[in-house]
C-alpha cells in the first residue's frame, strides 16, 4: 500500500483540528509554473521542450484565489523512472520570491518535501495562537516549489508528466477545502509540441 506522505504526516502534525465543511478557500485553485530555473512570478508554463538527461527543472506552485489562508498540504505525483525530486522549498532567494505566508510577515511550520514512490508531499501551517482572518494572506501567492533532475534515459521519444495528485487549503475557519482542478505539466524530449495524431502517437513508440 502506498503509504501517502500527506494523509499520514502532514494532515495530522499541521492541521489538527480542520473540518470538513466547504469553507474560505472552496473556490480557490492552484496552478503550476514548470522551468527550466526559479524564476519569480506565476508563468503558468506548463511544458518545456526539448529536455534532454539529466537536465534540471523547476516546478514551482501557486495558489490563487485564497482567502484568510491558514495552511495547505499539497501531493504531486511525478514519474520516477524519468525524473527524480532533488529539492524543493517555500520561497526562492534567488531572485527573491516569498511564499504566501512570509509575503504576510508570517513564520509558518513546514514539513516536506518528503518522497514516497511516485508522489512528493509538503504542507506549511501557521500555527501561531490565536490566528486571525486579519492576519490571513489572501489573494495569489507562491505556496512552494520542487526541483528535478531527469533521468540518464531521459533520450528520444520520452515524455514525463507531474500532476496535482490532491492540494487541501485550509482557511482561518478550520474548514479544509481540496482543489477541484488538478494542473498537470510535462517535459517532452522533442524540439517542437507535437501537432498531430500520428506525433503524438510516435512519441510513446
Amino acid at each position: 500500500m502506498v503509504n501517502r506522505f500527506s494523509v499520514l504526516m502532514v494532515l495530522s502534525l499541521l492541521l489538527i483540528g480542520s473540518t470538513a465543511w466547504a469553507g474560505e478557500n472552496a473556490d480557490a485553485t492552484i496552478t503550476f509554473d514548470l522551468e527550466k530555473e526559479v524564476t519569480a512570478g506565476d508563468g503558468e508554463n506548463t511544458s518545456i521542450m526539448d529536455v534532454g538527461p539529466d537536465e534540471v527543472v523547476v516546478l514551482s506552485i501557486y495558489g490563487h484565489g485564497l482567502s484568510n489562508l491558514k495552511g495547505y498540504t499539497i501531493d504531486l505525483k511525478f514519474e520516477p523512472d524519468l525524473v527524480s525530486n532533488t529539492g524543493g522549498g517555500f520561497m526562492s532567494f534567488s531572485p527573491l520570491e516569498l511564499d504566501v505566508f512570509n509575503s504576510a510577515g508570517l513564520t509558518p511550520s513546514t514539513v516536506g518535501p518528503a518522497v514516497s514512490e511516485d508522489v512528493v508531499g509538503l504542507g506549511s501551517s501557521v500555527l501561531k495562537d490565536p490566528y486571525t482572518a486579519d492576519e490571513a494572506p489572501d489573494g495569489d501567492g507562491l505556496l512552494a516549489w520542487l526541483k528535478f533532475t531527469t533521468s540518464a534515459d531521459f533520450t528520444t521519444a520520452t515524455i514525463a508528466t507531474f500532476s496535482l495528485d490532491k492540494g487541501v487549503l485550509i482557511g482561518v475557519d478550520g474548514a479544509s477545502d481540496e482543489v477541484a482542478d488538478k494542473p498537470s505539466a510535462w517535459l517532452n524530449t522533442t524540439a517542437v509540441e507535437p501537432t498531430s495524431w500520428g506525433q503524438i502517437k510516435a512519441l510513446f513508440k
